[in-house]
């Protein structure tokens, strides 16, 4: 899922966690909502693409990252 589509040799899907993070953020804050909380995948590792995101994105508008480690 991380490797770029264009180089496979098959049909494939491929994520783009930066705009999914960035439209999912964008419309909680048009929404109004200012404090928004991510709660990291459980089972993957650390540093995945969507928590630099998000702290991307948080720290752009001015934000606090809040980051809820959730124990399963």
């Amino acid at each position: 899922l991380f490797s770029s589509a264009r180089d496979a040799d098959w049909d494939s899907v491929v994520l783009d966690d930066r705009a999914g993070v960035e439209q999912a953020l964008r419309y909680l804050q048009s929404l109004g909502h200012r404090r928004i909380a991510y709660c990291p995948p459980l089972g993957v590792q650390a540093d995945h693409p969507r928590d630099r995101h998000y702290g991307d994105f948080m720290k752009r508008i001015g934000a606090t990252p809040c980051v809820v480690d959730v124990v399963g």
